[in-house]
């Protein structure tokens, strides 16, 4: 897995999953589900991005779908922490 950016938010830092919020029981199994969902309808491997932060790995590897690739560009849409998204292209690349 590559190196996670040292990014710290209101919400806590990518690099350190206790300082953020987690997935609950109820959000573990629901990927679980989604994962299983997928494979009933034949998909049983696909190419996982997810975000850095640990709650999108954790639901990525719940998904059990492949493996995952962790892509800073979808840590977040908003570029300063603030109340405004960032929606030009330059911020998803």
């Amino acid at each position: 897995m590559p190196p996670r950016r040292g990014w710290v938010t209101r919400r806590g830092s990518v690099e350190d999953c206790a300082t953020q919020r987690n997935l609950s029981a109820a959000g573990r199994d629901e990927a679980r589900r989604i994962g299983e969902r997928f494979r009933a309808q034949g998909i049983a491997a696909a190419r996982v991005y997810a975000s850095q932060w640990c709650r999108c790995l954790d639901t990525a590897r719940l998904l059990d779908l492949g493996e995952i690739t962790p892509f800073a560009g979808l840590n977040s849409f908003f570029r300063d922490g603030g109340a405004k998204p960032c929606r030009r292209p330059k911020c998803v690349r």
